[in-house]
């Protein structure tokens, strides 16, 4: 029932290199077999390794792993490259499996811009010597630069922060009752076939338990996890799942945590589905329908569905739920989204109240738990609720039983290079809680309801890259807040934020206690190092304070991809997607913003953070525990300072392309300009080369640290942003410039 994305003609090309088929045999040899790259691109398994070799690379064998926890890398790198019939051959999968890839690994499709490039199949011809002779330049870049792996790709326990243990006082009850978080590596889409399972491995159970991390949540479909009355085929092989699932909830009791289900439902099916079911379809949108939760048989599916998961699955922990945006599931699930254009078109719900039908969806799951007899809680997300009068409407009237659960930061007032704006979700750079939270809080309160606290306390969109952000004032001063809030429960984090750390071991330390002292705690974990430590990690809280929040620059903006985005002399033309391609698409990253305060702001960023790493770097003999933050802060760095690089750079090619200034960058303008503006412009024309240069740099100290600590760069919902092959193939696109 699920559809692959429309082809469309693209004039866009990402590669570097002479031939197409060289740039497929640099990005994927090693990741998948010779024998797959052969048949990608016709050609036999020994000129794959010699070509490999001609490029600069030493001859390789491959890593399987990358089929079944690197899969959306390889789709992304591949992405304008490859063919669809390609993409399969390279993947090992058929249409289906990769259709439902796009639909349900966290909107895949979106993050790919909602349509594949039309390629000309790029198929192993013999080099030209013009060909032959450019390529010995790009294999003189790729040896110079490459580097063996220290630490192989998904080798992530090789980073995990050395956990402090503490043993709880069997008499105190915690004023946290639920601490979850997503698995670091875990399978998103379909998490619980075979092989998927295994991201949850004991060394990673065992550190999160350590920091007192009670709980895991992954994704639940629930026409994956039970059957699916008006179509059985989908729900082939659910019984497996559940198995499977019960198998984990029995792993995670060993470690004193219980598993989440995250539902965000019901599913929308394709407009054929409704062919046959007319009475069941409700809002329409971009070729799919809501199974209208207003129709009594669409109300029946979902209550015997929960229960039956609920039965099927004893130990599980609870069940966590978005009713607004994210999919289409029930009518008014997009009706005031802030990205959809999408209305409440449906003869039945639109009569009806907006808080009714959200209030309702999930009574009914809080029904099925209690027939079930399941000692599961339920949590209901209010994101994208529209208005005080309808959240305060949807709490009242939802099971008291029930746990209301809002982002922390939500509408938080914030200003940035003196524009005033708001942080809608994910930001530890403007931590909350908001003045809208605390009235969430304060309603669910007067209703009965508990509450829990969604937050980001490792990383966030605003650079998830890097397993975590040493930011500790910042996460200090939100926790503490949040204490003051009484909420019972903290969402630690997206799908990103997994990591054991030092920032989730400060957090332990609100577990217990409404006031935690954070200078003591610097010297209890980074002893004699502790001022120092303090003094720094101020500095780059300060730093990361003037990250310019936007939905925007959040989603469309280049700080997750880092170096990894390649630059060219002339404008791509390219329109940014969500945490996909930031091309070099400026006006969809600045918000609300000019480009020029955009870049303003993350030159200052990127500034005073490095100022904090040169005070972490000076640290004589550093304490273990020190000495183990800096890979990840010259990481987080190099981001910043790409994200500056990748702005600045597309100004000028954005200013040059307008002609909005003089071609005489170095002379004061009469243009009406803003004086500031035209010497920001000036004095970025003049320093060209040196943007490049610094871009070069960042991307050689990238290639180093990631080939050392494998979590810098992945996180579990996007996979790897980038390999060392790629990041090698941006040092041969920078020669380029």
């Amino acid at each position: 029932m699920t559809k692959l994305l429309p082809e469309r003609e693209s004039k866009y090309s990402d590669s570097s290199l002479p031939a197409a088929w060289q740039t497929v045999i640099l990005r994927n040899y090693g990741m998948v077999s010779a024998e797959t790259l052969a048949k990608v691109l016709k050609t036999d398994v020994p000129t794959v390794h010699a070509e490999a070799g001609r490029l600069g690379l030493k001859r390789a064998g491959h890593d399987p792993v990358w089929l079944t926890h690197g899969y959306i890398t390889l789709i992304r790198q591949n992405w304008h490259l490859l063919s669809y019939g390609q993409l399969l051959d390279l993947l090992s999968i058929n249409a289906d499996e990769l259709a439902f890839i796009l639909k349900e690994d966290d909107f895949l499709d979106v993050k790919l811009g909602n349509f594949k490039p039309k390629v000309m199949e790029p198929v192993y011809t013999p080099l030209t010597a013009v060909q032959l002779k450019d390529t010995e330049k790009a294999a003189a870049i790729i040896r110079q630069y490459d580097r063996e792996h220290i630490k192989k790709p998904f080798d992530f326990a090789a980073d995990f922060f050395e956990v402090t243990a503490e043993k709880e006082n069997a008499n105190a009850k915690p004023l946290v009752e639920e601490r979850f978080l997503y698995n670091y590596n875990a399978v998103y889409g379909d998490p619980f076939l075979e092989g998927a399972p295994d991201s949850y491995d004991d060394k990673l159970l065992a550190a999160l338990s350590a920091l007192g991390v009670n709980g895991l949540w992954t994704q639940g479909l629930l026409y994956k996890l039970s059957e699916f009355p008006f179509d059985p085929v989908l729900s082939g092989r659910c019984k497996e799942r559940l198995t499977n699932i019960h198998a984990l909830t029995q792993k995670l009791k060993k470690y004193g945590m219980k598993l989440y289900l995250y539902f965000n439902e019901p599913r929308s099916m394709p407009l054929a589905f409704f062919d046959k079911y007319p009475e069941l379809k409700g809002v329409e949108e971009n070729g799919y329908a809501a199974l209208c939760t207003s129709v009594p048989a669409v109300k029946d599916y979902l209550y015997r569905a929960v229960k039956s998961v609920a039965e099927s699955l004893p130990d599980l922990g609870g069940i966590f739920t978005i009713t607004m945006s994210e999919n289409l599931t029930n009518c008014y699930s997009h009706a005031f989204s802030l990205t959809s254009k999408t209305k409440n078109t449906c003869p039945r719900c639109r009569i009806r109240k907006a808080s009714e039908i959200i209030a309702e969806v999930n009574n009914i799951f809080q029904k099925a738990l209690n027939d079930a007899k399941s000692g599961a809680v339920l949590i209901t997300h209010t994101w994208e609720i529209p208005g005080r009068e309808t959240i305060d409407e949807t709490v009242g009237l939802l099971d008291q039983k029930i746990k209301v659960l809002a982002v922390s930061e939500d509408r938080m007032p914030l200003e940035i290079g003196g524009v005033q704006s708001e942080v809608i979700d994910y930001s530890i750079s403007h931590p909350g809680p908001s003045p809208k939270t605390a009235a969430t809080f304060q309603r669910a309160a007067q209703t009965g309801h508990k509450t829990v606290a969604k937050v980001q306390i490792n990383n966030s969109w605003e650079c998830s890259a890097v397993p975590y952000l040493p930011v500790f004032p910042l996460i200090h001063k939100q926790l503490s807040a949040l204490a003051g809030l009484s909420v019972s429960g903290l969402f630690l984090g997206w799908t990103l934020g997994g990591f054991p750390s030092p920032n989730l071991m400060l957090t332990r330390e609100f577990y217990y206690n409404k006031k935690v002292d954070l200078s003591a705690w610097y010297k209890k974990v980074f002893g004699k190092d502790a001022a120092q430590v303090e003094s720094a990690c101020q500095k780059l809280s300060d730093g990361f304070s003037h990250f310019p929040f936007s939905l925007d620059f959040l989603y469309n903006g280049p700080q997750n991809y880092g170096p990894a985005v390649f630059m060219f002399s002339k404008r791509t033309e390219q329109k940014a997607t969500m945490i996909g391609f930031p091309y070099d698409d400026v006006d969809s990253w600045k918000g609300p913003l000019s480009g020029q305060q955009l870049a303003i702001a993350l030159k200052t960023m990127s500034d005073l953070w490095n100022d904090g790493l040169r005070q972490l770097e000076a640290v004589q003999t550093p304490e273990k525990n020190t000495a183990a933050l800096l890979p990840f802060v010259r990481a987080a760095g190099i981001h910043f300072s790409s994200a500056y690089i990748q702005t600045a750079f597309a100004l000028l090619k954005k200013e040059a392309a307008n002609k909005t200034l003089p071609p005489e960058y170095n002379e004061k303008s009469a243009n009406p300009i803003n004086a500031v503006l035209t010497d920001t412009v000036s004095r970025l024309t003049d320093q060209r080369h040196d943007l490049i240069e610094t871009e070069r740099k960042n991307t050689a100290d990238l290639i180093t640290l990631l080939t050392a600590h494998p979590s810098i760069g992945y996180e579990a919902s996007n996979h790897y942003y980038y390999t060392k092959n790629l990041l090698l193939e941006k040092l041969v696109n920078l020669s380029k410039l």
